[in-house]
This record gives structure tokens, C-alpha cells and sequence, in this order.
């Protein structure tokens, strides 16, 4: 139970006017459509994490700061940053790197200094939850457009979502079925429902930030915080994330330097 719901929780992990007066529709109508067609980004990502189980056999303590090139169409993603950990009292800092095109998925080991290549299995589940359109995100606001709050800055626009009671919800779940993948799950030995009907979610803020001229998203903000149980065990977990993409549409190709493909060392789950 632990390996799925850690493995979820790291994936979970991702993530992306014409006139002053322009409602909240017509904005919102119009960063789908763009969002919808980006092509690339570049993305600067903190990710806070703080997972503890009910009977305090473990907690763990995650700060992740990540800059991405991103193509989505076919998907090919190169990621390097630091993660700083704390499980149980004992402190650990790592550099990290990864590259995902169709030639593969591999990661850098800081502990060892070597580049490890994942199967192909691990490739696809993580390909197809990078995958999402980034209009997706804002697709999921649109049936709870009534608890959306909308407001309007000199500069961009903001779409903020902090239900509460059945939309929370409701909410709650389309945000993380979005993220999950429902075949990945069964090959960890979970049913998505399963999941779905085990979590509680004390909290979830949800804010994307509209650019006023282009209306592309300039920025993605999520606060969750919930819990899952299992086999009699529980698990809290509680994320942060803070997106801001820059560079939309400037990312030619993604490849994996020849020395990485000659050296990793293949590596299966």
C-alpha cells in the first residue's frame, strides 16, 4: 500500500483581455483554446510534501525546486533540480535529472554519479500522465464555475477554486483523477475507486494565473491537503506546488545526449 500511495504522490506526479471589463466566461473560453494549443513551455516548480502515517511509523518531508523543458505532442520532457528530504529525523539533499523522450526514460543517481534508464512500462505510465493538455486544468473549474472565484489585475487574470463541503468534494476528485492513472494503479495492485472512496480531502486551493495579453497561463498554484487509508493503515498527506511557466512555445526538440544513452545502466521494477 505504501509504494502506491508514495509513487501517486510524487507523480501527483506533472501540473500547466481584450477589454478591461471582459467577464470571467469569455476569459476563461479563451485560456482553454490557448492552453489548449501549447505546443512547449518551460516550467519553474516548487513542490513541498510532507507525508505521515497514523501510526507514526514514518514521516517524510519533501522540498523539490525543478526547472522543465516540456513538448507535448509527442511528449518529451528534461528536468534538473534539487530535492531535499527528512524521513524521520535523518536529513538527505540530492541533485536530480531526468530525461523522458520516445528513446526512453533516465534518471540521474547523485548518490552513485550514474544514469539509470527505467523499462519501458515505467515510461508509459509516466508519459501518459505528462501527457495531459494543459487546457485540462482549467476544464476541470468549468462545472464548479460557481465556487470559482474571478478577478481581474493589472496584468493577468486569476481563477482561484477554495470549496468547500460536496463541491470540495466533488472537485477534489476530478482534480485527482486527472493526475491518476487507473492502469498504472491495477499493475501496483489498487483500484482507483478504491482510492477515490478512501481519501478524505480537508483542504484543496486550486489557482491558475491567465496572462491578460496572450492568455496563456502564466502561473498554477495547488495547496492540497487530505488522507488516504488502506489495510487498516492511513496515511496524511500534505503538497504544495508552485508553477510558472515561462518560454511557451520555444522549445524546438528534447534529446538524450549520446553519453547518457551509451552509459546508463538499465534498471526494472
Amino acid at each position: 500500500m505504501r509504494k502506491w500511495m508514495v509513487f501517486f504522490v510524487l507523480l501527483l506526479t506533472v501540473i500547466l483581455a481584450a477589454c478591461s471589463n471582459e467577464d470571467a466566461e469569455g476569459v476563461f473560453t479563451k485560456a482553454m483554446d490557448v492552453s489548449g494549443e501549447m505546443e512547449s513551455a518551460e516550467v519553474d516548480m516548487n513542490i513541498t510534501q510532507i507525508l505521515s502515517t497514523s501510526d507514526e511509523s514514518m514521516e517524510l518531508e519533501m522540498e523539490s525546486d525543478m526547472k522543465a523543458e516540456i513538448i507535448m505532442d509527442p511528449i518529451a520532457m528534461y528536468q534538473k533540480g534539487t530535492m531535499n528530504m527528512e524521513m524521520d529525523g535523518f536529513p538527505m539533499e540530492m541533485d536530480t535529472e531526468m530525461y523522458m523522450t520516445e528513446d526512453g526514460l533516465y534518471t540521474y543517481d547523485s548518490m552513485s554519479q550514474t544514469w539509470m534508464k527505467l523499462d519501458n512500462e515505467m515510461y508509459t505510465d509516466l508519459s501518459n500522465l505528462a501527457q495531459q493538455d494543459p487546457s485540462a486544468q482549467l476544464e476541470m473549474m468549468e462545472p464548479f464555475m460557481d465556487d470559482v472565484e474571478y478577478e481581474e489585475k493589472d496584468d493577468s487574470y486569476i481563477f482561484r477554486f477554495a470549496g468547500e463541503g460536496e463541491a470540495l468534494n466533488e472537485f477534489s476528485e476530478s482534480v485527482i483523477q486527472e493526475y491518476l492513472d487507473t492502469e498504472m494503479f491495477a499493475d501496483l495492485g489498487a483500484d482507483v475507486n478504491e482510492v477515490l472512496e478512501s481519501m478524505t480531502v480537508n483542504k484543496l486551493n486550486y489557482e491558475m494565473e491567465i496572462d491578460k495579453e496572450s492568455y496563456e497561463t502564466k502561473t498554477f498554484y495547488m495547496d492540497l491537503d487530505m488522507a488516504l487509508s488502506a489495510e487498516g493503515e492511513e496515511m496524511s498527506i500534505a503538497q504544495q506546488v508552485n508553477a510558472v511557466y515561462t518560454g511557451i512555445n520555444t522549445i524546438d526538440s528534447i534529446e538524450v545526449p549520446q553519453e547518457v544513452l551509451d552509459n546508463a545502466t538499465e534498471m526494472s521494477y
